[in-house]
């Protein structure tokens, strides 16, 4: 098929019980920590490999890299969707993100994209913002049982 890159994969819980393992896997150790974070990164990982199968049934002359390029590609763009047009209207108001130019456009193309700026984040909101995402993360998470006798 095609190879996946920094890829995160998920375990069923019997395995985990014999491997002593955590159920998933990604590229930073604490990925388990927050339980809604590891289900988003298992469901963005699962439709990347969706569309990449999907991508090389219509493209059957590309190679795993461009399946693999093309289907990160998509799924970043729909990630930037919810968190534009979703996550920060919620988080900061229309009025904010219309005053710092953070509306998306309803059709065509933004001529605003500058190759230019550096898309690093500065100090003052690493030790500061950065922070108040945290405090967004449930102390808690009920589980929806199938069976009464599931562990997970």
């Amino acid at each position: 098929m095609f190879r996946i890159r920094y890829l995160l994969f998920f375990l069923h819980a019997e395995d985990s019980l014999v491997l002593k393992r955590p159920l998933s896997f990604a590229g930073d150790s604490r990925s388990n920590q927050i339980m809604g974070l590891t289900a988003l990164h298992i469901l963005f990982l699962r439709y990347h490999n969706f569309l990449a199968t999907a991508l090389s049934a219509i493209n059957p002359h590309w190679n795993d890299e461009q399946l693999y390029q093309e289907a990160r590609r998509i799924v970043i763009a729909i990630e930037q969707h919810i968190t534009y047009n979703e996550f920060l209207p919620l988080l900061l108001g229309r009025p904010t993100m219309d005053t710092y130019g953070l509306t998306t456009q309803t059709g065509g193309y933004s001529p605003s994209y500058d190759e230019t700026v550096n898309p690093s984040i500065t100090n003052e909101f690493s030790a500061a913002a950065f922070r108040m995402g945290h405090s967004l993360i449930q102390g808690a998470m009920q589980y929806a049982f199938r069976f009464p006798n599931d562990l997970f």
